[in-house]
């Protein structure tokens, strides 16, 4: 609707109201107060739809304003909730950090206060251990400054010669009075002890001894030394490095060994002389075993095989059955006499070693001894000329006969070999099985829990003759005896042809 429709509406209803009242007939001054206020009212009419038209434009204005504002609004909303959104994450994420950080700073704090409460024991103990060692330490210093009169007291006193060193220099810095007793010395000539004093032993030898000793090492050693008239005398000297009055020293104990090498020397010798005369005594044992064995080969064995071809004469004459029986059983009885003759004089003299030789000799004991005890026993031989005097092929004979007897009694062996060689000027014989075995440490004595014939009386009557033995063995490994002896020189033989 525009304003002329507006304006003229109210005017057309005024003009229908006065044709209506007066019949066309109106006044007309009413009529002009009427139009009058007519146009006021169209006027204010006018007035009113202006402000209410402004008001509606002014309020769509309003509302497109708030329209915008309230997009503007919702789209910062929208971004503030965003916002929030993630502020919110980041303080979930943070919360969660943090919880956890406070959890492990829990932890931590337990675990500390346990390292605390550790370490607060372990310094408690430690403080009541160091408490105990300064009271220890101080028991010890009493003791020790009790001790030292003591000390003083026994060191003057020990029968030893007693030096005290510095570990440094090794100049002597302390003695006590056996030294000067054995040395025939007095305290003003301390400063001329030195090793000049001992015979055959350079100042290297000692300062490389008392360099050893000075490292810890104890040095054990001795050597002849000589008193101040020019004597000589064997002296065993112990050096080790020792704390003496809080220092560390190089203490010498020196010990007059003179009688005890003086009674080694003679045991020495009484040694040699009993090996000597054991060696002696078992070749004697042989030659008169050899010379009984001769006389009943040549007496008894002679006599017993002719008493049975006389009885086999008779045997042969005209005799009743009773008497025939009678000596069937004596021929019977003197066949059994011989056979044990020949067994005795095989066991007294071993005839088969001066008929055969040695080599034939052991080859011959190695087969017997196998038969006898149903065991393997291989022999081998070199083939190399191996010639050695009667003693020393007696006691070699010996001793592979008692090395045989101790595979076959003790060894517990399946299998055994005797091997002869030639070893420059030597005869070299292996007796090798497969037996138990045995620690060699454990055989030295002439005769052994068992009670038999030790590989120690075989060693030292081989010696004597300049043989000699030597043992490998091992528990569960089997054992190998090796015997040497010395094999005639050229010269011997020539001289033993020629006689």
């Amino acid at each position: 609707m525009d304003k002329k429709s507006t304006r003229k509406e109210p005017e057309q209803k005024v003009k229908q109201l006065g044709k209506k009242a007066h019949g066309g007939k109106i006044a007309r001054r009413p009529l002009q107060e009427s139009m009058q206020g007519l146009d006021v009212a169209r006027d204010r009419s006018v007035t009113n739809a202006k402000q209410l038209r402004e008001e509606i434009e002014e309020r769509g204005r309003a509302e497109k304003a708030m329209q915008e504002v309230h997009e503007e609004l919702e789209a910062r909303v929208e971004k503030r909730t965003a916002e929030l959104e993630k502020t919110k994450a980041i303080l979930s994420s943070e919360t969660d950090r943090r919880t956890k950080a406070e959890k492990a700073l829990e932890r931590a704090r337990h675990e500390l206060e346990r390292k605390v409460q550790e370490r607060t024991a372990e310094l408690k103990a430690a403080n009541d251990q160091l408490t105990l060692e300064i009271e220890e330490r101080r028991r010890s210093e009493e003791g020790w400054r009790t001790s030292e009169a003591n000390y003083r007291a026994i060191f003057n006193a020990v029968n030893d010669a007693i030096l005290v060193h510095d570990v440094e220099t090794g100049d002597v810095v302390d003695v006590n009075w056996k030294l000067f007793e054995m040395y025939g010395f007095s305290p003003a000539d301390l400063k001329k002890f030195n090793h000049d004093r001992v015979e055959g032993l350079s100042k290297q030898n000692a300062s490389e001894w008392f360099k050893k000793a000075a490292k810890g090492e104890a040095q054990l050693f001795e050597w002849k030394a000589k008193d101040n008239s020019g004597r000589q005398f064997w002296v065993e000297v112990n050096v080790r490095r020792a704390l003496i009055s809080g220092q560390y020293r190089l203490l010498a104990v020196v010990r007059d060994i003179t009688e005890r090498k003086l009674a080694e020397e003679q045991l020495i010798t009484y040694h040699d002389k009993l090996r000597t005369m054991a060696s002696k005594l078992s070749l004697a044992e042989e030659r008169e075993r050899r010379r009984i064995a001769t006389e009943v080969h040549d007496h008894i064995g002679q006599n017993l095989a002719f008493a049975k071809i006389k009885l086999g004469t008779l045997l042969s004459s005209t005799m009743s059955a009773n008497v025939r029986k009678a000596v069937d059983e004596v021929v019977g009885l003197v066949e059994e006499a011989i056979q044990d003759s020949r067994s005795l004089i095989s066991e007294l003299g071993s005839p088969i070693l001066y008929e055969l030789g040695f080599v034939s000799a052991v080859d011959w004991l190695t087969r017997e001894m196998g038969k006898r005890h149903d065991i393997a026993l291989q022999f081998e031989d070199d083939g190399q000329a191996k010639t050695v005097s009667d003693d020393v092929r007696v006691l070699l004979f010996q001793g592979v006969r008692e090395l045989l007897a101790n595979v076959v009694r003790h060894a517990r062996a399946q299998r055994a070999k005797v091997s002869i060689t030639r070893n420059g000027n030597e005869v070299q014989i292996d007796v090798e099985d497969d037996g138990i075995g045995f620690d060699p440490a454990r055989v030295s004595a002439d005769m052994d829990r068992n009670g038999r014939f030790g590989l120690f009386s075989i060693r030292e009557r081989l010696e004597p003759l300049g043989g000699h033995v030597e043992i490998a063995s091992k528990p569960g490994q089997g054992t190998k005896v090796t015997l040497m002896g010395p094999l005639k020189s050229d010269g011997e033989n020539e001289r033993r042809k020629v006689s």
